[in-house]
């Protein structure tokens, strides 16, 4: 075929390919900046702010924030080293988070939501002080350094490593999350030492005999609090501790750990700090924390019996926002072991409900915010992706016959509440760094904004009354209150009905519409609480309805029973007690925070001039405020060396060891990024080296390019020289210059992208004699070759993961790649001759299928499967295109010689390479399965065991081709190969660093085998 052919080709394929994968849409974990807004940046003493247009407001209060942060973390902590910090304000994800960096400079990412309605963090004077504080409290400990940190960052600059260069990261989270918790509390006023949230967990813990220890701490398992633990651990210890040996012990704990020459060494760190160890000084908290929750329970039990609901479905973790749907309640659960989903309960046929029934009302993309109508419509709000950077909540309507449709695109809403004519709703809507109130019209989705975006005021969980001209819902106001009022949905005049520093929460009416309930932790304890509207339109004082030990949240009742979140060891399930008016009782005392001052942030002064560097004064933010300029982050900060091992076959060596550099830079945004390294191999003065490009300034397509050249070696082999066979290598430098484009598309449940490349390849092949010189490059047919190729990859992938889960599930996985390499310097006589045409054709496709089902065990079980196939044509594909056989998965260091590795043809129980060919498959089936739920860890040591699980398989592969008809280049097909075995896969947390699996496998080849073979592999088999 002609090389104008060829590319005809391959540019009609890739349109196909483009055009079948790009309309398709794993999830990814989460949205990235976007790289292509107009951002702006501006300055203050400590800090760079840049934030996008329309945030300029809260970009202002971001500096004022993060300076008086600045100050009080110099003071009190450690002192701040020199040089701005940057703070990347960014309002493209509505979830509340906020992110600290160090590599390759200080960095603090900040998502402008206010985090109305997370758990904990409501409990705040101000939010962007209490996020900034936080993050601000990292900074200051992670980027403190000793004299090892010191002089590696002298040397090597900020690399994205812990020890050396960040010490003070190489510890467990709890005490880096821990400390940002403390210091968050401490230095702002509130926070989540100070709230109730963290509180109730470790006391609902003590309760039931599982308050962990400090090893487990130190782990990184699914079983409640998850992710939290560190938050709440490590700031519940820390306050203990330092309530008990003063705030001393903590900059004394982080200049220990700065100064440690040998790290890992937290006791020795802690007693320097605390004089005490942290092995010890846990298991005093622990049995003071026993201690405390018996005498609150004796407290709160002492004139009220403790309230006993039954559990609908005890799951655990989250089972929140019940709402009435006909005789029964629906709810959102996220348990972690299956996907998010909207449930109905439906009571059983006994007097009391007993025997109810439970059953899936549709998934979500993460736990929803609902509410439903009298008809049985569900309005709910779940989170989608606009494009790959940029993440929003909307409603959407599932009708009484269970068809789903999305009401709004990009509107940005939670917290639906129906009208009781059941043509509009009320919900928050997000947006310049606070929220408001709308109405939104059902059958249109259309937008009425029923109070404006106010950065003094924000709003949460509405809830319309049966009747149409009142709506309950709580706001919050400087101070810190948290309170519960009523708006009128015509005049948006707001009638208050609790004052105080309380978190009261999530209203929610009688079907009378002369009660409403509502959650508050008045007490310490959260529970909920009720008021009546007398004759006279005036309202009853609080009554307290429920006498929950751990805690209640999210009431819903339909004058019979009243539903609620309840709080248990494992997190929230779905309880109900019967609705009885009588039993509600004068509401228990309150708890001494809630009363008495009430602390407002400073205020910061939004007219100050474009030079104000002040700590409690404002950066100019107008709309000249200046561009940001992208490149001057991008210069490198750092570099690391590099070494290589080089090639040995056969004892000899082939390819000498090199030692080299790498580096890379990014700006703040993600709009540029690039990479260089260089590598050096003294025998043979041979050079490896890269230099590549990413630009995401468009959005999509996110555009690539990359020079490089690199060395292989092929051999020893013989050659010919009169009467003797002199030992030879061949080594192979080839050149390249490519660009790619690349078109990714995740949604939530799906996630394809697809990635188009050329490139130019230049191949000078050459022969050394083993351990000498040079040999005349004229004994070789063609020394010299230019190569051009086209590209393309696409993936389309649905499956689902869970914490608990073993494996992935539900769903499937699809690859592709093809590639036309074309010989551009054949001479056309030579054309589709072996041995001198370096062309080729290849496709390599791959599916993966997963599909989960009930049995024992803390999660699913799992069918998995998984066939590859590859096809190679043209004089360049030789019998070596493909190799089949090892074991997938990355080896473990000092042990690779425990199997091979195969990434595209896996064959366990078979050395990688057993077969090789210009066509290639191999497949494999498992049944992959729970184990137990180990969750230990060694104390203070950096090691924590999270979960065994099993798998069986059975693989079996074949590769074959070509079959040239010329002596000694058969390939011919052979019987498959098959092999059976099984596998053990332990999840652990190795130096406090993050889930890593384990795997050890056994595997017996079934056909033409040499005994069973075993190996250890990290990460799943696929």
């Amino acid at each position: 075929m002609s090389t104008l052919a060829t590319w005809r080709r391959c540019a009609l394929t890739l349109g196909l390919t483009l055009g079948l994968t790009l309309p398709l849409g794993s999830r990814p974990a989460e949205a990235q900046v976007a790289p292509d807004d107009p951002w702006r940046t501006v300055e203050t003493e400590h800090f760079r702010v840049t934030f996008p247009a329309g945030l300029e407001p809260l970009a202002a209060r971001a500096g004022v924030r993060a300076e008086a942060a600045y100050s009080q973390l110099s003071r009190d902590l450690v002192p701040i080293g020199a040089g701005r910090v940057d703070i990347l304000l960014t309002d493209h994800v509505d979830v509340s988070n906020g992110l600290a960096g160090m590599s390759p400079w200080r960095r603090i990412l900040i998502y402008a939501r206010p985090p109305t309605d997370a758990a904990g963090l409501q409990y705040f004077d101000e939010w962007m002080e209490l996020v900034v504080t936080h993050e601000m409290a990292h900074i200051a400990h992670l980027d403190h350094q000793g004299t090892l940190a010191r002089i590696t960052r002298t040397i090597f600059g900020r690399p994205p490593a812990s020890w050396p260069f960040f010490p003070n990261a190489m510890v467990p989270r709890w005490t880096t999350e821990g400390l940002a918790t403390w210091y968050e509390s401490n230095l702002s006023g509130a926070g989540r030492v100070k709230g109730t949230d963290h509180q109730m967990v470790v006391r609902t813990a003590a309760l039931e005999g599982t308050l962990e220890d400090l090893g487990q701490a130190g782990g990184d398992s699914p079983v409640w609090p998850g992710g939290n633990r560190y938050y709440v651990y490590g700031g519940q210890f820390l306050a203990d501790l330092v309530a008990r040996q003063g705030e001393d012990g903590l900059p004394g704990f982080v200049e220990a750990i700065s100064g440690q020459w040998i790290p890992l060494r937290i006791n020795s760190a802690s007693r320097e700090g605390f004089d005490q160890s942290f092995s010890q000084a846990w298991t005093d908290w622990v049995e003071g924390e026993e201690s405390h929750a018996d005498a609150t329970v004796e407290r709160l039990t002492r004139t009220t019996p403790a309230t006993e609901p039954v559990i609908l479905e005890p799951t655990g973790w989250e089972q929140l926002y019940p709402r009435i749907l006909g005789d029964g309640v629906v709810f959102s659960r996220a348990d972690r072991r299956a996907d998010p989903q909207i449930r109905q309960w439906t009571p059983g046929s006994g007097t009391d409900g007993s025997g109810g029934t439970g059953r899936k009302l549709l998934r979500t993309n993460g736990l929803s915010t609902l509410d439903t109508g009298t008809d049985g419509t569900v309005v709910f709000a779940q989170l989608e992706y606009l494009d790959p950077y940029r993440i929003r909540s909307d409603l959407y309507v599932r009708s009484p016959d269970g068809q789903v449709r999305r009401l709004t695109r990009n509107a940005r809403l939670s917290h639906p509440s129906i009208a009781p004519e059941g043509d509009r709703v009320v919900a928050v809507q997000e947006g310049e760094g606070t929220n408001r109130l709308v109405l939104v019209d059902l059958p249109s989705g259309e937008l009425v904004p029923l109070t404006p975006f106010d950065a003094e005021v924000h709003w949460t969980m509405p809830s319309w009354s049966p009747d149409p001209g009142r709506i309950a819902v709580s706001r919050w106001v400087p101070g810190g209150l948290w309170d519960l009022g009523l708006i009128d949905p015509d005049t948006g005049i707001w009638t208050p009905l609790t004052r105080d520093r309380a978190l009261d929460m999530s209203p929610t009416w009688t079907p009378d519409g002369h009660t409403i309930l509502w959650a508050s932790d008045r007490t310490g304890v959260p529970n909920i609480f009720a008021v009546t509207r007398s004759q006279g339109g005036g309202w009853s004082p609080p009554k307290q309805v429920t006498n929950m030990l751990a805690g209640a949240a999210t009431p819903a009742t339909d004058g019979e029973w009243l539903y609620f979140s309840a709080y248990g060891a494992d997190g929230w399930d779905m309880g109900r007690i019967p609705y009885d008016p009588r039993t509600w009782f004068e509401p228990q005392e309150t708890d001494p925070r809630f009363l008495g001052h009430r602390r407002t942030p400073p205020p910061f002064d939004d007219d100050s001039s474009p030079a104000a560097t002040g700590p409690g004064t404002a950066p100019d933010t107008s709309s000249e405020a200046p561009e940001y300029r992208a490149l001057r982050w991008a210069l490198p900060r750092y570099w690391l060396p590099l070494y290589t091992s080089g090639e040995e076959n056969r004892g000899t060596r082939i390819l000498g060891r090199g030692v080299g550099a790498f580096t890379g830079g990014t700006d703040l945004v993600g709009r540029h990024a690039w990479d260089a390294s260089l590598i050096w191999r003294p025998d043979g003065g041979l050079t490896d080296w890269r230099l590549g490009y990413t630009f995401a300034g468009l959005g999509t397509p996110v555009l690539g390019a990359s020079v490089a050249q690199r060395w292989d070696a092929a051999g020893p082999f013989g050659l010919p020289s009169g009467d003797e066979i002199i030992p030879v290598s061949l080594e192979e430098r080839e050149r390249s210059a490519g660009v790619s484009v690349t078109l990714p598309r995740p949604r939530y449940r799906t996630f394809s992208s697809a990635t188009a490349s050329a490139s130019l390849v230049r191949s000078e092949t050459r022969v050394r004699q083993i351990g000498g010189d040079l040999l005349p490059s004229g004994i070789l047919r063609r020394p010299l070759q230019t190569l051009g190729q086209l590209g393309l990859y696409a993936v389309f992938a649905n499956h689902r993961s869970h914490p608990f889960s073993v494996s992935r599930e539900d769903g499937v996985r699809l690859e592709v790649r093809g590639r036309v390499r074309q010989d551009l310097t054949v001479a056309d006589s030579l054309t589709g001759v072996v041995g001198w045409d370096g062309s080729f054709d290849d496709l390599f496709g791959r599916a993966s299928g997963y599909w989960a089902f009930d049995g024992p065990g803390f999660a699913s079980h799992v069918l998995a499967g998984r066939i590859s196939a590859g096809y190679a044509q043209g004089a360049g594909a030789d019998a070596f295109h493909f190799d089949l056989g090892g074991a997938t998965g990355q080896g473990i260091p000092g042990l690779n010689g425990l199997g091979g590795t195969s990434l595209l043809f896996p064959l366990r129980g078979y050395a990688s390479g057993v077969r090789n060919g210009s066509r290639a498959v191999s497949a494999s089936a498992e049944y992959r399965f729970p184990i137990a739920i180990l969750h230990k860890g060694l104390g203070a040591f950096p090691l924590h065991l999270d979960r065994l699980m099993g798998d069986l398989f059975i693989d079996a592969g074949n590769a074959w081709g070509p079959e040239l008809g010329v002596p000694g280049f058969q390939n011919p097909w052979n019987d498959w190969l098959l092999s059976a075995g099984g596998e053990v896969r332990l999840r652990l947390t190795p130096f406090w660093a993050g889930g890593l699996d384990v795997r050890a496998g056994l595997a017996f080849p079934l056909v033409d085998g040499d005994g069973a073979g075993f190996y250890l592999r990290l990460g799943p088999s696929f």
